[in-house]
């Protein structure tokens, strides 16, 4: 274990020594980048959009949530660094009707790594005298830019020994980057030849006519907001309570990794009840409500009385 007290001292490729150590105690990879590349991954965003590669309501739903400059509080941002941990997929039980389903949550969902992560950081370097705070940052368009990733060709990134089952997280920092990691994104090699997951996607978002996924079409798309999902979108296509794993299961890069599952909870037939009437967070029983919390469902609750129901059908 390194000597924290003893990192002022240290130049920044020790601490980053150090970073990278303990960060691969929790099996995660990580990147740093300057803080200047924030501004050109903005204006690669709006020239998709622009272009017409993403529709309207797509962009303005999903890609206006970013934040393309440090928050006003942290002076002196200089890096981002960029880490992924490895995570499996859960399997969350539903008693209903006397019968206990078993439901998909895929790998990215799960948010309680971050902190981790983010707490494993700051005690490496709040005691090299630097600051750190979450960036909210297109994470997979900077980490295929950073070689943190690679693009699948269904447009998920690939993480080196964990396939797609992971979770980015990024981070400002006033740290300077002497070594910055930053280049043109790229596409696993065997996907050149692979058609697997264009094959299985049911809802024909991964195409032949372009290498951008079309996202509106995407069945995470759909079950991840409360409009009405598209009649193309068959009741036989809902695997997942959040999200899609369709393209991931299919495809080669994860067939050592596919069956890397944990069961997390299990909810009672009243709360599986009390979740399909949709009934108020706040008036769900404290022992759901702590379930939720540890699945990190509790902002997307508003979802689970419609996509727990497509898949009790």
């Amino acid at each position: 274990m390194p000597v924290y007290g003893d990192l002022m001292d240290m130049r920044q490729a020790d601490i980053l020594n150090h970073m990278e150590k303990a960060l691969q105690r929790k099996q995660a990879s990580f990147r740093m980048i300057r803080i200047e590349h924030l501004t050109e991954t903005e204006a690669e965003l709006r020239q998709l959009h622009a272009s017409g590669l993403f529709q309207d309501e797509f962009f303005e739903e999903r890609l206006t949530f970013f934040r393309f400059s440090p928050p006003d509080d942290f002076k002196n941002v200089q890096s981002i660094i960029l880490v992924t941990v490895p995570q499996p997929i859960l399997i969350i039980n539903f008693m209903h009707k006397g019968i206990e389903y078993p439901v998909t949550l895929p790998p990215t969902y799960d948010q309680h790594t971050d902190q981790i992560i983010r707490e494993l950081l700051e005690t490496i370097l709040n005691h090299a005298g630097y600051r750190l705070m979450r960036a909210r940052i297109p994470e997979k368009m900077v980490a295929a830019h950073s070689g943190l990733i690679q693009y699948g060709r269904n447009n998920i990134g690939y993480a080196q020994n964990m396939g797609s089952f992971h979770r980015p997280v990024t981070f400002f920092t006033d740290m300077p980057c002497d070594t910055d990691h930053w280049g043109f994104p790229a596409m696993m090699e065997r996907c050149k030849q692979c058609r697997a997951c264009i094959k299985a996607c049911p809802t024909h978002a991964i195409g032949e006519d372009r290498f951008l996924l079309h996202a509106e079409r995407c069945l995470t798309f759909h079950n991840e907001h409360l409009a009405t999902i598209p009649e193309y979108v068959k009741p036989s296509m809902h695997h997942c309570i959040l999200g899609c794993m369709i393209c991931q299961q299919v495809c080669p890069e994860n067939r050592k990794l596919k069956n890397n599952t944990e069961v997390r909870e299990h909810f009672t037939e009243k709360e599986t009840t009390d979740i399909l009437k949709g009934v108020s967070y706040d008036q769900l029983d404290p022992v759901a409500q702590k379930k939720l919390d540890q699945l990190s469902l509790t902002e997307d609750y508003s979802l689970l009385a419609r996509n727990l129901g497509l898949l009790l059908r």
